[in-house]
């Protein structure tokens, strides 16, 4: 699940994330990073999309299933989508991202 392509299980050899990995039309993605059992996509626009073992918020979102495919991350008081985050970094079971205004989210 944590590489987003929609399905669970082995993979052997490397694939293409596309369109049907976000369910939505895929944004041109700036960056990747990677943790233990979780992705996160960072699109031109600034929005993050993640995808893997939800577990303990790593998502950014409240999840305790697996995503298989890449999901919308929200953020805000609203729980709307911010569109203009700088960075994204994950670490083995926690991320972390900035935004324009260089505040950090975890």
């Amino acid at each position: 699940g944590q590489l987003g392509h929609g399905e669970d299980g082995l993979l052997l050899v490397p694939r293409k994330v596309d369109k049907e990995s976000t369910g939505d039309v895929l944004p041109q993605i700036r960056k990747v990073s990677c943790g233990h059992e979780h992705s996160f996509l960072l699109c031109s626009a600034g929005n993050l999309y993640s995808a893997g073992i939800g577990k303990n918020g790593r998502l950014g979102y409240p999840c305790i299933t697996t995503e298989s495919r890449f999901k919308r991350v929200p953020f805000g008081a609203n729980r709307e989508p911010i569109t203009w985050m700088q960075d994204v970094s994950c670490g083995s079971a926690h991320t972390a991202a900035l935004d324009g205004n260089e505040k950090v989210y975890t």
